[in-house]
């Protein structure tokens, strides 16, 4: 067999294992029985709340953080950093899951294995 199809199947087989991942990474974080989104502009926003929490005529002051359900959390500049702690660990997860595979695909020898390889496998938290 030729590499071209191959490596098409695994090019293939790569871009729907980071398509996967990003589903997983944005299923959200449980906190408190609160389910957060954990899709980068959450997280960015996240950061923007930790950071004016920070500031002195925002410290001590406790933000109601929502939750996808609409409930929210009372939280404080540590809550919140709990919160975003939960996010990154989320993601680094998702993304050293996504390296496992990427090393299982890029050792397979045939485009059908290839194709059958479960991508599905090892992720946290409930998957899309």
């Amino acid at each position: 067999m030729t590499a071209a199809p191959l490596e098409h199947a695994r090019r293939n087989r790569l871009s729907r294992l980071k398509q996967y991942r990003d589903l997983v990474i944005e299923a959200g974080v449980t906190v408190d029985g609160i389910v957060f989104d954990s899709d980068p502009m959450s997280a960015a926003a996240l950061g923007t709340a930790i950071a004016a929490t920070k500031r002195p005529r925002h410290a001590g002051k406790v933000i109601g953080w929502k939750g996808r359900n609409g409930d929210y959390l009372d939280a404080n500049h540590d809550r919140l950093v709990e919160i975003d702690d939960e996010i990154f660990n989320h993601t680094q997860r998702c993304r050293s899951i996504e390296r496992y595979h990427k090393i299982e695909i890029e050792a397979l020898e045939t485009v059908e294995a290839i194709e059958a390889y479960d991508i599905t496998t090892e992720w946290p938290y409930a998957t899309p």
